[in-house]
């Protein structure tokens, strides 16, 4: 840190409130009750009830409040709601008066959120950041204290960083939504070249359609492992987080045992994940669930993985979309709908050429995505690291 910059204990600065709000107040809901500060950007949510058995600790407008057990993970605010409402909040929050003539609440607030002053604490308050921190324990804490002039500075710059970093992620959030429709776009943009080719119902181009097994898997891997709605992920099949059924029948075996090339179809989920489907090309014996629709193509006919790309492809979420039935919190698309699905059937061969393009463009697009997620978390990280060094007077 900055040699000149005066060492002052947060005490000298910060007053702790200990004022009880009126439970007739709390109970009518004139004084809100906090019901969490986030910790990605210390906002403060309320609760929606005003029903509390707790003891509770009464918060003023431009008071700075911290979560005595989450303040280390950024759980630190400052309540500055549109009126002079004040608030309320447990005993395991604290709210302290900032003394304006010696402080910035706003150069408080990045202090106090840094890796910075984690490292301070670490320190001076031994165990500081893994148990509750009391006002006992954090207003001893010495921090660097420069004048009322450079402390506004100090918030300015990491202001001006932050609106520059928080722009950089946006953009770098609408380019990865932009390649994550990239392969989509492809598929309709090759399907369309097809269109001069008669389209067949999807009941025409498999040989068998099934519900999976309702039976209740566990997590005894003895059992015969059982592909669920949730290992259906972006157009494939992950082997994670696998359940497993116990001692399976002979028709259980028969019904339910997957083959390679079998497609599964989400029949039940959330109406922007309902109708997704993967191609199976797993080893061994697999069971699937109840909530997935197991279809079996004719290979004569049609190439599995182009039907899967045009099952998830925008025509077939479209259809997906319009077809589903909505349940309570989720969506549903049962099988006699499924096999209404029209489908462009070109030769085997220019479906073929087809799968094998769209290929190659997944995996360019997931390398993409790797790089673009791999910037992200590096934006991510970039103003935590600039505060510290603000304060550390590196920059």
């Amino acid at each position: 840190m900055p040699e000149k910059w005066p060492q002052v204990a947060l005490g000298e600065i910060l007053t702790e409130r200990n004022e009880t709000p009126d439970p007739a107040l709390v109970r009518s809901g004139d004084i809100p009750i906090i019901s969490k500060i986030r910790f990605s950007d210390g906002e403060i949510e309320y609760r929606t009830d005003s029903e509390t058995n707790t003891k509770m600790i009464l918060i003023h407008p431009g008071d700075l409040v911290l979560s005595g057990i989450n303040a280390m993970k950024g759980a630190i605010a400052i309540y500055t709601p549109e009126t002079t409402q004040k608030a309320a909040a447990t005993i395991h929050y604290a709210a302290y008066q900032v003394n304006k003539k010696k402080a910035d609440i706003r150069y408080l607030w990045w202090l106090l959120r840094s890796q910075y002053f984690q490292d301070i604490l670490l320190q001076q308050v031994p165990q500081g950041i893994k148990t509750e921190l009391k006002a006992k324990r954090l207003l001893p804490v010495v921090i660097p204290l420069p004048s009322l002039n450079e402390q506004m500075e100090i918030v300015l710059a990491i202001q001006k960083f932050s609106l520059k970093i928080h722009s950089a992620l946006q953009l770098q959030k609408a380019a990865i939504q932009e390649n994550g429709q990239v392969v989509g776009s492809m598929t309709v943009s090759l399907m369309n070249s097809y269109f001069n080719v008669s389209k067949v119902a999807l009941k025409e181009l498999i040989r068998d359609i099934r519900y999976g097994t309702s039976r209740k898997a566990d997590s005894d891997p003895t059992g015969v492992p059982v592909i669920r709605m949730g290992n259906i992920q972006n157009g494939t099949i992950t082997f994670e987080d696998l359940k497993y059924l116990k001692e399976p029948s002979t028709s259980e075996s028969n019904s339910f045992t997957l083959q390679k090339g079998d497609i599964l179809v989400n029949r039940t989920n959330s109406a922007d994940l309902v109708g997704k489907s993967a191609v199976f090309e797993g080893n061994g014996t697999f069971f699937y669930a109840s909530y997935i629709i197991r279809l079996r193509p004719d290979f004569s006919k049609i190439n599995p993985h182009f039907l899967n790309y045009y099952i998830n492809s925008p025509i077939g979420r479209e259809f997906m979309l319009a077809n589903k039935s909505q349940l309570i919190g989720q969506a549903n698309i049962n099988s006699k709908k499924l096999l209404a699905l029209e489908i462009p059937v070109p030769d085997l061969d220019k479906q073929e050429d087809c799968v094998r393009q769209l290929r190659t463009l997944s995996l360019l697009q997931t390398n993409i995505s790797t790089f673009q997620k791999s910037c992200l978390n590096e934006l991510d990280a970039l103003l935590p690291s600039i505060v510290s060094k603000i304060f550390q007077g590196e920059i």
